[in-house]
């Protein structure tokens, strides 16, 4: 599923939760020493509450964050979404 992609995602890039935060525009980082909080925190302006909801499945991104987190993780959306196309015919 999408929520446990996107928690699987965040897990193999060493990050938790709770290192991306967006607070009134400005980023904070919270114990984590890459760049990668940062990155993530910029790509897709969201705060760490939103990010948390998008992983327990109590809220579904909009296409923008969609965009903004496939970039992140390098991925299509179709991919980050666990989406395979059906054979038409």
């Amino acid at each position: 599923t999408f929520p446990e992609h996107l928690a699987q995602l965040r897990k193999e890039a060493g990050l938790t939760q709770k290192d991306v935060a967006a607070e009134g525009g400005a980023l904070i980082l919270l114990g984590c020493a890459t760049g990668l909080v940062v990155a993530l925190a910029a790509a897709v302006g969201i705060s760490w509450r939103g990010y948390q909801n998008y992983e327990l499945g109590l809220r579904e991104p909009g296409l923008s964050t969609l965009v903004g987190l496939a970039d992140f993780y390098g991925l299509s959306v179709d991919a980050l979404i666990c989406h395979e196309p059906k054979p038409r015919g």
